[in-house]
């Protein structure tokens, strides 16, 4: 098992945590928001400045559950108990930030991040049942691998919206 574990470990570091394009997003977009503030009436101003503070906030979070992840050692026996331990804390930051009260163009945002926030929690489960076998499920562990990184995508795609453009292949609903 101890192998196993090792093996997940490093494919889990690979094939999971490795998202630096989407912390230099993270950072460029946190400096953004004053400029997207300019020309709002006051109550209009309020919601936006609270909505992109919880956004920063959330974003704020995942770039440093995406740092402590990808800062595992994978030869460590513990790596993989320890990852599915940040990913229940990642879990928990994107559920606050799905239930987050948002401003109506902000609406495909929001959308992306409540996808986000059910593909990381099939993800984590996925985790906590592969890590519960012995030896290790690696079917359940690779199905949690995918709901990871569908997640991540919709990260992404919140990101562009939030930038102001549509992700490359979605589509938009009226």
């Amino acid at each position: 098992m101890k192998r196993l574990l090792c093996e997940s470990t490093s494919v889990l570091y690979r094939k999971l945590f490795c998202h630096a394009p989407l912390l230099s997003i993270l950072t460029a977009l946190s400096l953004s928001w004053a400029v997207l503030l300019t020309g709002c009436s006051s109550g209009e101003k309020e919601e936006l400045e609270s909505y992109y503070e919880t956004m920063d906030s959330f974003l704020e979070k995942v770039r440093q559950e995406t740092l402590s992840l990808e800062e595992l050692d994978p030869s460590d026996p513990q790596a993989a108990e320890t990852a599915v331990g940040i990913l229940d804390e990642m879990k928990q930051s994107f559920s606050e930030a799905a239930s987050a009260d948002t401003p109506e163009e902000y609406v495909n945002v929001q959308e992306m991040i409540e996808q986000a926030d059910d593909y990381l929690e099939g993800a984590s489960g996925h985790f906590h049942d592969a890590l519960a076998e012995n030896p290790m499920n690696g079917d359940l562990y690779e199905t949690g691998v995918k709901y990871y990184e569908k997640a991540m995508e919709r990260i992404d795609y919140a990101i562009t919206f939030l930038h102001g453009e549509v992700p490359e292949g979605v589509e938009m609903s009226e």
